[in-house]
């Protein structure tokens, strides 16, 4: 268990367990529906967040390193890692506890278990939203692309690299 305190908010960072599956979608869900609301239609952001389920979040949680923020018992973010193939899958805050470094609170965890894993190398598939976060932490931003949802609705992203320090 991690434990970190930020800007007067009580914040924990652990590892997340089956019973955080419901606030994992609560800060997913909110996050791309207000937080990207200036970069994608209204139509991708419904297509983006409908589809994820709580029960969705278990396999990641079992085979990834999966964290959660939390304050006064409440997930109000997440990051996924994947050590094996260097890969940021996700970092989600709560709109009502977005900037505010909650976000920086979870990429540093990701980042210290990265270097003690020895991966060499970081990359991610950046929301629009999310390149100026991941450029604070030294990612260079790829040529834009986009991912294709499982209706065929595609979200524009942004491949990110860099080097673990």
């Amino acid at each position: 268990m991690m434990h970190d305190a930020n800007a007067g908010l009580n914040i924990t960072v652990r590892h997340a367990t089956a019973n955080d599956c419901a606030g994992i979608l609560a800060s997913h869900v909110a996050a791309i529906r207000e937080l990207c609301a200036g970069d994608y239609s209204d139509t991708q952001l419904l297509t983006w967040s409908s589809r994820l389920t709580p029960d969705g979040y278990l396999p990641a949680i079992a085979s990834h390193l999966f964290l959660v923020a939390e304050h006064h018992s409440q997930v109000i973010g997440f990051a996924e890692f994947a050590p094996a193939s260097g890969e940021v899958i996700a970092v989600y805050v709560h709109p009502r506890y977005s900037r505010q470094g909650v976000g920086t609170m979870l990429f540093q965890a990701v980042e210290r278990h990265a270097l003690e894993a020895g991966t060499h190398e970081l990359y991610l598939s950046s929301s629009i939203t999310a390149v100026p976060f991941y450029k604070r932490f030294g990612f260079l931003a790829g040529q834009q692309t986009s991912h294709r949802l499982g209706d065929g609705t595609e979200i524009p992203c942004v491949p990110m690299r860099r080097t673990t320090r």
